[in-house]
């Protein structure tokens, strides 16, 4: 819409590479953009799918501590119970054998902020509003949660990113990333781990972006290059909600700018009348065409 750079062709390449396949993206009866049902974002106990089988408490491999090795040469000692109970990979494990050490391809940092996710606890800068460090953060900790199937630990960082874009409301559609770039990967990431509360947010940020002519650095303004990575259909129904969001916001804007401008018009036309008319009542008491030689010295409110 007007200059911005998301054009029809844009948006007919998303509706006819997708729309075939998997139904109609560009339906929107409300015609409002519908963020999910928000999750749960209060601290639970656990929330994982990965129950600790309590058959298995007590039984070697799952009893005492175990030394995680990090690449490195850090050495971190945890719970063999809560790494079980978070982490399906390591219930696997130490529930064939009782080992005392494991090394990790982990650095020590990265490490430290799973086992922290693990014990519910909220990393710090997470509700930071002016610091965007803790994204690149949750990024290595999803990617720890992915490599040792830790679904407690995805939940937990899903929940807390939502709450970070909802800024302590029921819903909020004005979430914005400094870089769109940013937002195009961290959508990617939504779509790799099935992120799909945090991903409405990722997705309506991007395509409101996308609509006010803001693109990836080196992409210039092509949809299809932008776009090549998005393949979840609904994603991709959240973008094309947030631009249709943006050019009906554009169109009321650009209404009231252009009933201001008539207001103003109207206005500035009856002062020009009135000032035509005043002129000649103004000259006739100067002396001209017999009228008064000079206004009188007190004028009441109704001569006035």
């Amino acid at each position: 819409h007007g200059n911005h750079r998301f054009t029809k062709n844009g948006l007919e390449w998303l509706s006819q590479t997708y729309g075939t396949r998997h139904g109609d993206i560009m339906s929107n009866p409300s015609g409002q953009s519908r963020p999910p049902a928000p999750i749960d974002t209060a601290p639970a106990a656990t929330t994982s799918r990965l129950k600790l089988d309590p058959a298995a408490v007590g039984v070697p491999g799952w009893t005492g501590t175990l030394t995680l090795t990090t690449s490195d040469g850090g050495e971190i000692i945890v719970d063999k119970e809560l790494l079980c109970s978070s982490s399906k990979f390591y219930s696997d494990m130490l529930s064939t054998c009782d080992t005392q050490r494991v090394a990790v391809d982990e650095p020590r940092e990265t490490l430290e902020l799973a086992l922290q996710v693990m014990r519910n606890q909220v990393p710090a800068k997470t509700f930071d509003e002016l610091d965007g460090s803790c994204w690149e953060m949750y990024k290595r900790i999803l990617v720890v949660a992915d490599k040792y199937d830790m679904p407690v630990v995805r939940e937990r960082c899903e929940k807390w990113l939502v709450s970070r874009c909802l800024r302590g409301k029921v819903r909020c559609s004005d979430f914005r990333f400094q870089e769109v770039s940013v937002a195009l990967e961290w959508l990617i990431l939504c779509q790799k781990y099935n992120l799909r509360c945090l991903g409405w947010y990722v997705a309506y940020d991007l395509g409101t972006q996308l609509a006010a002519g803001i693109w990836p650095a080196g992409m210039g303004n092509s949809v299809t290059e932008c776009c090549q990575g998005i393949t979840d259909p609904e994603f991709l129904k959240v973008i094309l909600e947030a631009v249709a969001d943006s050019v009906r916001a554009e169109k009321i804007a650009s209404a009231s700018r252009r009933h201001a401008r008539s207001q103003v018009q109207a206005s500035q036309h009856v002062a020009n009348v009135a000032q035509a008319i005043a002129q000649p009542a103004v000259a006739g008491l100067g002396g001209g065409g017999g009228m008064l030689a000079a206004p009188p010295a007190i004028l009441d409110e109704h001569d006035a």
